[in-house]
Protein backbone atom coordinates (compact mmCIF):
# COMPACT_ATOMS: atom_id res chain seq x y z
CA UNK A 1 0.00 0.00 0.00
CA UNK A 2 1.05 3.62 -0.78
CA UNK A 3 2.17 5.45 2.28
CA UNK A 4 -0.04 8.48 0.67
CA UNK A 5 -2.76 6.24 1.21
CA UNK A 6 -1.96 5.01 4.44
CA UNK A 7 -1.81 8.17 5.32
CA UNK A 8 -5.53 9.20 4.59
CA UNK A 9 -6.42 5.71 5.94
CA UNK A 10 -5.83 6.70 9.42
CA UNK A 11 -7.83 9.92 9.88
CA UNK A 12 -10.58 7.26 8.72
CA UNK A 13 -10.10 4.27 10.90
CA UNK A 14 -10.15 7.18 13.69
CA UNK A 15 -13.11 8.49 12.96
CA UNK A 16 -14.82 4.99 12.95
CA UNK A 17 -13.42 4.38 16.11
CA UNK A 18 -14.71 7.08 17.40
CA UNK A 19 -18.00 6.80 15.68
CA UNK A 20 -18.53 3.15 17.43
CA UNK A 21 -17.26 4.72 20.88
CA UNK A 22 -19.84 7.29 20.46
CA UNK A 23 -22.53 5.37 19.01
CA UNK A 24 -22.08 2.69 21.93
CA UNK A 25 -21.88 4.83 24.75
CA UNK A 26 -25.37 6.60 23.36
CA UNK A 27 -27.09 3.30 24.00
CA UNK A 28 -25.44 2.40 26.69
CA UNK A 29 -26.88 5.76 28.21
CA UNK A 30 -30.33 5.15 26.59
CA UNK A 31 -30.55 1.35 27.93
CA UNK A 32 -29.75 2.48 31.83
CA UNK A 33 -31.98 4.92 31.61
CA UNK A 34 -34.85 2.96 30.18
CA UNK A 35 -33.82 0.21 33.15
CA UNK A 36 -33.88 3.33 35.71
CA UNK A 37 -37.18 4.21 34.27
CA UNK A 38 -38.31 0.17 34.66
CA UNK A 39 -36.90 0.14 38.51
CA UNK A 40 -38.84 3.78 39.51
CA UNK A 41 -41.63 2.20 38.41
CA UNK A 42 -41.06 -0.42 39.97
CA UNK A 43 -40.37 0.48 43.69
CA UNK A 44 -43.34 2.82 43.29
CA UNK A 45 -45.44 -0.50 43.03
CA UNK A 46 -43.89 -1.59 45.89
CA UNK A 47 -44.51 1.55 48.11
CA UNK A 48 -48.11 0.51 47.34
CA UNK A 49 -47.48 -3.23 48.46
CA UNK A 50 -45.57 -1.66 51.34
CA UNK A 51 -48.11 0.43 52.51
CA UNK A 52 -51.13 -2.00 52.46
CA UNK A 53 -49.46 -4.70 53.80
CA UNK A 54 -48.58 -2.17 57.02
CA UNK A 55 -52.29 -1.62 56.77
CA UNK A 56 -53.15 -5.27 57.26
CA UNK A 57 -50.72 -5.49 60.52
CA UNK A 58 -52.66 -2.72 62.05
CA UNK A 59 -56.04 -3.86 61.10
CA UNK A 60 -55.61 -7.32 62.31
CA UNK A 61 -54.44 -6.15 65.49
CA UNK A 62 -57.72 -4.50 65.94
CA UNK A 63 -59.23 -8.06 64.89
CA UNK A 64 -57.29 -10.02 67.06
CA UNK A 65 -57.98 -7.76 70.22
CA UNK A 66 -61.23 -8.48 69.80
CA UNK A 67 -62.24 -5.83 67.14
CA UNK A 68 -64.87 -5.70 64.08
CA UNK A 69 -64.22 -2.26 63.43
CA UNK A 70 -62.06 -3.09 60.51
CA UNK A 71 -63.37 -6.32 58.87
CA UNK A 72 -64.27 -5.19 55.73
CA UNK A 73 -61.55 -3.15 55.82
CA UNK A 74 -59.34 -6.28 56.25
CA UNK A 75 -60.72 -7.82 53.37
CA UNK A 76 -60.49 -5.07 51.00
CA UNK A 77 -56.38 -5.09 51.89
CA UNK A 78 -56.25 -8.41 50.76
CA UNK A 79 -57.60 -7.70 47.36
CA UNK A 80 -55.66 -4.60 46.97
CA UNK A 81 -52.40 -6.57 48.31
CA UNK A 82 -53.07 -9.18 45.21
CA UNK A 83 -53.74 -6.61 43.09
CA UNK A 84 -50.55 -4.95 43.84
CA UNK A 85 -48.17 -8.15 43.85
CA UNK A 86 -49.77 -9.10 40.20
CA UNK A 87 -48.95 -5.36 38.91
CA UNK A 88 -45.10 -5.91 39.83
CA UNK A 89 -44.82 -9.08 38.44
CA UNK A 90 -46.30 -8.16 35.38
CA UNK A 91 -44.36 -4.43 35.07
CA UNK A 92 -40.67 -6.35 36.29
CA UNK A 93 -41.05 -10.27 35.29
CA UNK A 94 -37.49 -10.48 36.76
CA UNK A 95 -38.81 -10.23 39.86
CA UNK A 96 -39.74 -13.55 39.89
CA UNK A 97 -36.67 -15.21 40.72
CA UNK A 98 -35.20 -12.68 43.35
CA UNK A 99 -35.36 -14.92 46.54
CA UNK A 100 -36.23 -12.19 48.74
CA UNK A 101 -39.68 -12.18 46.68
CA UNK A 102 -40.32 -15.96 46.30
CA UNK A 103 -40.12 -15.90 50.25
CA UNK A 104 -42.37 -12.59 50.31
CA UNK A 105 -45.15 -14.10 48.44
CA UNK A 106 -44.58 -17.88 50.19
CA UNK A 107 -45.14 -15.31 53.93
CA UNK A 108 -48.04 -13.32 52.68
CA UNK A 109 -49.95 -16.25 51.77
CA UNK A 110 -49.37 -17.60 55.03
CA UNK A 111 -49.99 -14.52 57.12
CA UNK A 112 -53.68 -13.99 54.76
CA UNK A 113 -54.68 -17.39 54.97
CA UNK A 114 -53.58 -18.10 58.97
CA UNK A 115 -53.39 -14.60 60.48
CA UNK A 116 -57.14 -14.84 62.82
CA UNK A 117 -55.59 -17.34 64.17
CA UNK A 118 -52.29 -15.97 65.52
CA UNK A 119 -51.58 -14.56 68.78
CA UNK A 120 -51.40 -10.92 68.79
CA UNK A 121 -47.37 -10.55 69.75
CA UNK A 122 -46.65 -13.09 66.88
CA UNK A 123 -49.33 -11.06 64.34
CA UNK A 124 -46.89 -8.05 64.95
CA UNK A 125 -43.77 -10.25 64.47
CA UNK A 126 -44.90 -12.01 61.12
CA UNK A 127 -46.30 -8.26 60.06
CA UNK A 128 -42.83 -6.74 60.89
CA UNK A 129 -40.42 -9.41 59.36
CA UNK A 130 -42.50 -9.87 55.70
CA UNK A 131 -42.13 -5.84 55.94
CA UNK A 132 -38.62 -5.66 56.84
CA UNK A 133 -37.75 -8.86 53.22
CA UNK A 134 -39.86 -5.72 51.48
CA UNK A 135 -37.77 -2.92 52.27
CA UNK A 136 -34.80 -5.01 51.42
CA UNK A 137 -36.51 -6.19 48.15
CA UNK A 138 -36.30 -2.63 47.18
CA UNK A 139 -33.25 -2.19 47.75
CA UNK A 140 -32.39 -5.21 45.65
CA UNK A 141 -34.31 -3.79 42.95
CA UNK A 142 -32.59 -0.28 43.59
CA UNK A 143 -29.29 -1.93 42.78
CA UNK A 144 -30.58 -4.03 40.14
CA UNK A 145 -31.98 -1.22 37.73
CA UNK A 146 -29.19 0.98 38.62
CA UNK A 147 -30.93 2.96 40.66
CA UNK A 148 -28.41 4.08 42.88
CA UNK A 149 -26.48 5.76 40.37
CA UNK A 150 -28.59 8.68 40.33
CA UNK A 151 -27.81 11.93 42.93
CA UNK A 152 -29.66 14.87 44.10
CA UNK A 153 -28.17 18.57 42.80
CA UNK A 154 -26.16 18.36 46.04
CA UNK A 155 -24.74 14.98 44.02
CA UNK A 156 -25.81 12.83 47.11
CA UNK A 157 -27.57 9.52 46.29
CA UNK A 158 -31.01 9.61 46.16
CA UNK A 159 -31.83 6.20 47.22
CA UNK A 160 -30.34 7.16 51.29
CA UNK A 161 -33.20 9.61 51.33
CA UNK A 162 -36.01 7.32 50.08
CA UNK A 163 -34.95 4.30 52.40
CA UNK A 164 -35.15 7.20 55.30
CA UNK A 165 -38.79 8.11 54.24
CA UNK A 166 -39.85 4.18 54.62
CA UNK A 167 -37.81 3.77 57.44
CA UNK A 168 -39.60 6.43 59.04
CA UNK A 169 -42.40 5.16 57.72
CA UNK A 170 -42.26 1.91 58.88
CA UNK A 171 -41.65 2.84 62.38
CA UNK A 172 -45.06 5.21 62.44
CA UNK A 173 -46.64 1.77 61.21
CA UNK A 174 -45.64 -0.13 63.74
CA UNK A 175 -46.62 2.29 67.01
CA UNK A 176 -49.91 2.18 64.41
CA UNK A 177 -50.58 -1.42 65.33
CA UNK A 178 -49.39 -1.15 68.89
CA UNK A 179 -51.89 1.58 69.50
CA UNK A 180 -54.46 0.09 67.58
CA UNK A 181 -54.41 -2.99 69.54
CA UNK A 182 -54.53 -0.72 72.99
CA UNK A 183 -57.36 1.57 71.81
CA UNK A 184 -59.34 -0.93 70.32
CA UNK A 185 -58.78 -2.75 74.26
CA UNK A 186 -59.67 0.58 75.85
CA UNK A 187 -56.92 -0.15 78.43
CA UNK A 188 -52.74 0.17 77.95
CA UNK A 189 -50.91 -2.26 79.79
CA UNK A 190 -47.25 -1.38 81.05
CA UNK A 191 -45.93 -3.78 78.29
CA UNK A 192 -47.72 -1.64 75.72
CA UNK A 193 -46.59 1.84 77.58
CA UNK A 194 -42.67 0.89 76.81
CA UNK A 195 -43.18 -0.44 73.58
CA UNK A 196 -45.50 2.74 72.28
CA UNK A 197 -42.75 5.34 74.12
CA UNK A 198 -39.49 3.73 72.17
CA UNK A 199 -41.99 3.80 68.85
CA UNK A 200 -42.56 7.47 69.75
CA UNK A 201 -38.43 7.77 70.36
CA UNK A 202 -37.89 6.38 66.89
CA UNK A 203 -40.02 7.91 64.83
CA UNK A 204 -38.95 11.46 66.31
CA UNK A 205 -35.17 10.33 66.52
CA UNK A 206 -35.75 8.97 62.72
CA UNK A 207 -37.53 12.30 61.71
CA UNK A 208 -35.06 14.52 62.70
CA UNK A 209 -32.44 12.76 60.78
CA UNK A 210 -34.09 13.02 57.90
CA UNK A 211 -34.96 16.54 58.40
CA UNK A 212 -31.80 17.04 58.44
CA UNK A 213 -30.79 15.76 55.40
CA UNK A 214 -33.78 16.68 53.39
CA UNK A 215 -35.43 19.64 55.10
CA UNK A 216 -38.52 19.89 57.24
CA UNK A 217 -41.67 19.78 55.58
CA UNK A 218 -44.45 21.41 57.64
CA UNK A 219 -47.06 19.01 56.54
CA UNK A 220 -45.26 16.06 57.70
CA UNK A 221 -44.55 18.20 61.20
CA UNK A 222 -47.85 18.68 61.82
CA UNK A 223 -49.22 14.91 61.34
CA UNK A 224 -46.11 13.59 63.43
CA UNK A 225 -46.56 15.72 66.27
CA UNK A 226 -50.36 15.39 66.54
CA UNK A 227 -49.54 11.01 66.34
CA UNK A 228 -46.86 11.67 69.00
CA UNK A 229 -49.00 13.75 71.23
CA UNK A 230 -52.08 11.33 70.38
CA UNK A 231 -49.67 8.30 71.89
CA UNK A 232 -48.96 10.11 74.75
CA UNK A 233 -52.32 11.90 76.12
CA UNK A 234 -55.31 9.42 74.70
CA UNK A 235 -52.99 5.98 74.55
CA UNK A 236 -50.48 6.18 77.02
CA UNK A 237 -53.19 6.76 79.71
CA UNK A 238 -55.22 5.16 82.49
CA UNK A 239 -58.22 6.12 80.55
CA UNK A 240 -57.96 5.19 76.83
CA UNK A 241 -61.30 6.76 75.19
CA UNK A 242 -60.35 7.06 71.44
CA UNK A 243 -61.74 4.62 68.59
CA UNK A 244 -59.42 2.31 67.35
CA UNK A 245 -60.58 3.97 63.50
CA UNK A 246 -59.86 7.42 64.95
CA UNK A 247 -56.16 6.76 66.20
CA UNK A 248 -55.32 4.14 63.02
CA UNK A 249 -56.51 7.34 60.75
CA UNK A 250 -54.15 9.99 62.92
CA UNK A 251 -51.65 7.51 62.35
CA UNK A 252 -52.17 7.15 58.71
CA UNK A 253 -52.20 10.81 57.92
CA UNK A 254 -48.69 10.90 59.51
CA UNK A 255 -47.39 7.49 57.28
CA UNK A 256 -48.92 9.16 53.81
CA UNK A 257 -47.45 12.89 54.56
CA UNK A 258 -43.99 10.65 54.13
CA UNK A 259 -44.59 8.59 51.43
CA UNK A 260 -46.26 11.87 49.57
CA UNK A 261 -42.43 12.84 49.67
CA UNK A 262 -41.27 9.66 49.03
CA UNK A 263 -43.88 9.14 45.75
CA UNK A 264 -42.92 13.20 44.37
CA UNK A 265 -38.74 12.04 44.79
CA UNK A 266 -39.68 8.65 42.52
CA UNK A 267 -42.20 11.21 40.00
CA UNK A 268 -39.05 13.99 39.76
CA UNK A 269 -36.35 11.42 39.28
CA UNK A 270 -39.20 9.83 36.46
CA UNK A 271 -39.73 12.36 34.56
CA UNK A 272 -35.68 13.65 34.55
CA UNK A 273 -34.96 10.00 32.76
Amino acid sequence: MMPELSLLLIPLIIGLVLLVIITTSISKKRKTKAKQILGLDTISSMRLLLAYIQKHRGMSMSFLNGGTNFTADINQIHLKIDEATAQIMALYPAVSDNQRWIGLIDHWGRIKENYPSFEVDNNFEQHKKIIKNLLYLIDDIAQDCELLLIKNKQQKPIHIYWRELLTAAEHIGQARAIGVGVSTMASCSSVARIRLKHSCQKIEDNTQSLWKEIGRDKQQEICISKLIDCITNDLMSDNVTIAPKDFFSIATNAIESLFMQFDLMIRDQSQKQ
